[in-house]
């Protein structure tokens, strides 16, 4: 009966630690990965929140949250916009491996732009995140990798991201700067203390 549990019991440990681990650099991403994006019925894209408010979760998405990341707005897309998200996040050619040359694209500021492509009970999370061009990906409840866009790869988000900006009115520059994190105010104190007696308490005083 322990020649049995034993095996048991290391798959269950290996599980455990590939859930909690961080995304794993593979280039390309696994095909079961690309597969699901290609296959994908359902893709939004999302504004996400910054990196401050990412949780380090074993989980691709759940309401509010992708990949970790705090989930500000979204909003479905299908047609073209759709197929040329495919295209763009669903083709082995589109991550740069070994000395492929790689994506630069230009931002105001980083970014990161979450997707989800889904069809039945599969679901692919992807982050892009900017400026940089590295890609997350992840399947519900399956493997989780990262890796760069190539140039071919950039330039099929572009050509994506021009199709988005026609769906929502406005350019590439404005579709950047609406997906930018939000900025987070720091509220002021209430009763803040009066600096004119503040100064006060810091100077020296005669001895007695």
């Amino acid at each position: 009966m322990t020649t049995r549990v034993r095996p048991a019991l290391t798959a269950l440990g290996l599980l455990a630690c590939l859930c909690t681990s961080h995304a794993l650099a593979a280039c390309p991403p696994p095909e079961l990965l690309l597969q699901g994006v290609r296959s994908a019925s359902r893709i939004q894209v999302e504004q996400l929140a910054g990196d401050d408010t990412r949780l380090d979760t074993p989980l691709a998405h759940v309401p509010g949250r992708t990949l970790g990341y705090e989930v500000q707005g979204l909003f479905r897309v299908g047609g073209p916009v759709a197929e040329a998200l495919q295209r763009a996040f669903g083709r082995r050619d589109s991550y740069a491996c070994g000395d492929a040359p790689r994506a630069s694209v230009r931002t105001p500021g980083a970014l990161a732009v979450g997707m989800l492509f889904a069809s039945g009970r599969t679901a692919v999370a992807v982050v892009l995140h900017l400026p940089g061009g590295q890609v997350e990906l992840q399947l519900e409840g399956g493997a989780h990798t990262t890796a760069p866009l190539t140039q071919a790869g950039q330039r099929r988000w572009e050509e994506a991201l021009i199709l988005l900006a026609r769906e929502t009115r406005t350019s590439p520059a404005e579709f950047y700067e609406q997906m930018l994190p939000p900025r987070h105010v720091i509220p002021v104190a209430e009763h803040a203390p009066d600096d004119s007696t503040a100064g006060r308490r810091d100077e020296p005083q005669p001895p007695r």
